[in-house]
């Protein structure tokens, strides 16, 4: 993956030189590659619904495979309690970010309270409106309570996680990350 993101930047914006005769060139016009839309200004997968790129250059805690199926991630395991409505993840503890820092638990919950936060008007609120709680249990396991069934929540879980120790506090639809 990090060959096609490395190959997606150098193709884009650059000015290209073309020979024209031996000894000289001549500098074309910059190009710009549009992956599905080019109605983004971000690529923040915490404001934009359906920014598809994230899933290109961000992690979640399951995918789907190439038949569809939820399939852990950023999460090694999950359980539901159905009685508590609460969904448990197991969290990989080997992941580093970008800058070499841990992906923990922390970095979840921020994730996903951000979304929730009206504040900062994230499209993609509504997906998370019976989370009651979030309980980080450890660096590596997390809790969900939810306040009534949700029966695409493991689907809503394919969101894209972000650093916790790069975005807290930023204005996140002004914020130099993306």
């Amino acid at each position: 993956m990090v060959a096609m993101i490395a190959s997606l930047t150098m193709g884009c914006g650059r000015k290209e030189e073309t020979a024209t005769t031996p000894g000289e060139s001549q500098t074309t016009e910059e190009s710009v590659l549009v992956y599905g839309s080019g109605d983004y200004d971000s690529i923040n997968p915490i404001m934009n619904e359906h920014c598809e790129i994230k899933h290109l250059l961000f992690d979640s805690l399951v995918a789907r495979d190439g038949e569809g199926n939820l399939v852990p991630s950023l999460a090694e395991s999950w359980s539901y309690d159905e009685a508590t409505m609460t969904y448990n993840f197991k969290l990989n503890g080997d992941v580093k970010w970008h800058d070499g820092e841990m992906f923990t638990a922390d970095d979840v919950k921020f994730t996903i309270e951000a979304i929730k936060n009206p504040e900062n008007g994230s499209e993609n609120a509504p997906n998370y409106e019976e989370i009651s709680e979030i309980n980080v249990i450890s660096d590596t396991e997390i809790e969900f309570v939810l306040s009534e069934p949700n029966f695409a929540f493991l689907d809503y879980m394919t969101m894209s996680i972000m650093p916790e120790h790069k975005l807290q506090g930023e204005d996140l639809w002004e914020s130099d990350f993306f």
